[in-house]
């Protein structure tokens, strides 16, 4: 937190106040990028993995979110997916399979600062990790766990799972059968 101050005036100038000394007034003055000070308790690699995010944003999502929201559609989603793969996004809170083994607190960074740019691709990440990933993490055979997380965690799979908008039932999209692994 930054230190709140207090003015000290010497006198007038101009009518105008002149100011000469900055009294410290020792109470803590908000910051209103961090107003509960929840940076003070995070790492510095927690702290890394949020500028990562922020900055992918920054750079990959925010300038096309308007004219895809406008548009009413995501072109290069699979593209978009394998940049989400490459810094660890999708699967990141699973170990092994190519999963980026981080922490609760991580993802939640990390799903932070994509809510931030765009909803949609926060709903991604987590479908992607938290619902088809985990699933086949925690529940899968060997081969499963071969034959799908790895490709998944970097974007490439052939399948993501999607939302049905009438049923809202989840199923897998693409050209291979998961049955098949």
């Amino acid at each position: 937190m930054i230190p709140m101050s207090t003015v000290v005036s010497t006198g007038e100038h101009s009518g105008f106040l002149q100011v000469s000394t900055v009294v410290s007034t020792g109470k803590p003055r908000l910051d209103p990028h961090d107003p509960a000070g929840v940076d003070t308790l995070l790492s510095e690699e927690e702290l890394a993995v949020r500028q990562t995010v922020r900055d992918f944003c920054a750079d990959k999502i925010m300038p096309h979110v308007a004219a895809w929201y406008e548009d009413g559609e995501l072109p290069g989603a699979r593209e978009l997916a394998r940049e989400l793969g490459k810094i660890g996004l999708l699967g990141m809170h699973l170990t092994g399979y190519g999963c980026a083994g981080m922490s609760a607190v991580d993802y939640g960074l990390a799903c932070l600062e994509l809510e931030a740019a765009d909803s949609g691709l926060r709903s991604l990440v987590s479908v992607q990790g938290s619902l088809a990933m985990f699933a086949i993490w925690r529940w899968g055979s060997a081969g499963h766990k071969e034959a799908w997380l790895p490709r998944m965690a970097t974007g490439e799979g052939d399948r993501l799972l999607r939302a049905d908008r009438a049923g809202r039932r989840l199923r897998p999209r693409g050209d291979a059968d998961l049955r098949a692994a």
